[in-house]
């Protein structure tokens, strides 16, 4: 017949109340969206547009060359929605984001060194990374987007509207063919619900109640 023993009961509990109060075991998670298009998209003449698989290109706002679709003077708008991530559920939309990494695939033209990009209603994004480019090459880079916005001018586009979407622009000297975003957040920081600490105090001062009046027996 198994024997109730109070002290090793009391010492699971603390070990459970333990795992779950340390704050430097993080529970991570990350959801990304991606568009994809042609290295080499179909023409069109302004003020015409050319729909290159997820990315609408359109001329810039003072065009100086009438093609659409060849990467000089253009605006390049494409939407991530995140909705369709397995993880969604699961991403918290509160917690502080530790990671927004970006892929762009650019084939660029004559001016890269002008180039820029934002996510649409943000301050636009000029970097080395891109302007530094050589003319007339395909090139995949990856930038941490959180080097140049906070997580939570990031999160405000993030979760506008129906949530779960970012609208981003490139302008104006290359052909944008490839974009994805991964955004990761952790919850090393977060506290337990106060119901569940209780819960679980309570469960280890019953046992080391048992174990000193089981030393008395």
């Amino acid at each position: 017949m198994m024997h109730f023993q109070p002290q090793r009961a009391f010492t699971l509990m603390s070990a459970v109340l333990a795992t779950i109060l340390i704050p430097n075991r993080a529970f991570s998670i990350s959801i990304s969206a991606t568009a994809q298009g042609n290295l080499t998209p179909p023409t069109a003449i302004f003020p015409d547009t050319v729909t290159n698989g997820d990315f609408l290109i359109s001329a810039n706002d003072d065009p100086d060359n009438f093609i659409i679709g060849d990467g000089q003077e253009e605006n390049t708008r494409w939407t991530l929605d995140f909705t369709q991530d397995p993880n969604w559920v699961a991403f918290s939309t509160t917690e502080l984001l530790t990671s927004a990494k970006l892929t762009l695939t650019l084939t660029t033209c004559c001016n890269i060194e002008t180039d820029e990009f934002r996510i649409q209603t943000l301050p636009s994004i000029a970097t080395p990374s891109i302007q530094s480019l050589p003319r007339n090459t395909t090139q995949t880079i990856e930038l941490e987007l959180l080097d140049f916005y906070s997580s939570s001018d990031i999160l405000g586009v993030f979760n506008r509207n129906s949530g779960g979407l970012i609208p981003m622009t490139y302008f104006d000297d290359a052909l944008v063919s490839f974009a994805r975003l991964e955004l990761s957040n952790d919850r090393s920081q977060s506290v337990p619900e106060p119901s569940l600490i209780l819960g679980i105090v309570t469960m280890g001062a019953i046992g080391s109640f048992a174990t000193r009046r089981n030393e008395k027996v």
